[in-house]
């Protein structure tokens, strides 16, 4: 029982965490949105995406990125920068 209590203590701190890293980011963004949130040129940015380092859907003709898809990428960008 403890196991279990511990395990589901740990989930709600990581999501506690991540919301407070969503801040103002939509759920569903676009690839110029991707770009300025990882603080990256456009160009870069569909280039994560064409390269699949970003996974994406299209809707219609317009390409959406799922939030919980960047905010591993991001942190992994934020911690290098702090390097």
């Amino acid at each position: 029982m403890s196991k279990l209590y511990d395990e589901l203590v740990r989930q709600q701190r990581e999501a506690q965490i991540q919301d407070s890293e969503l801040g103002d980011i939509p759920v569903m963004m676009t690839v110029p949105e991707l770009g300025k949130l990882l603080r990256i040129s456009r160009n870069k940015a569909y280039e994560y995406v064409r390269s699949g380092a970003v996974p994406s859907i299209k809707v219609g003709k317009q390409i959406r990125i799922y939030r919980g898809d960047v905010l591993p990428l991001r942190r992994l960008r934020h911690s290098s920068e702090d390097r």
